[in-house]
């Protein structure tokens, strides 16, 4: 992850996460294969899909704002966001 050192550090924290929920989905979708190889023990499974639910919580934590960082350190000009949900996401929903 040394590439994070070049990422706005107002967005390195919301990467650090999104760079570990990445890897935990990944073990997740192959679950079975890992627990089958030995890699992981039965009982790691539930811890596994608990922090996976603890970075999503981080990533949504303080009005989305982890989240909204990731979106603006990409630096999308609001011109090449069309879609109304690309402004106001938390209106959509309700």
């Amino acid at each position: 992850m040394e590439e994070l050192g070049a990422a706005p550090a107002a967005a390195r924290p919301a990467l650090t996460a999104l760079a570990r929920l990445y890897g935990l989905t990944r073990l997740e979708r192959d679950l079975g294969t890992f627990l089958a190889a030995g890699a992981l023990a039965p009982d790691q499974a539930p811890a596994l899909r608990a922090e996976v639910n603890t970075l999503c919580a981080a990533l949504a934590a303080r009005g989305g704002r982890p989240a909204l960082a990731l979106c603006a350190a990409f630096g999308i000009p609001d011109h090449c966001l069309a879609a109304p949900i690309a402004f106001d996401w938390r209106a959509i929903g309700e």
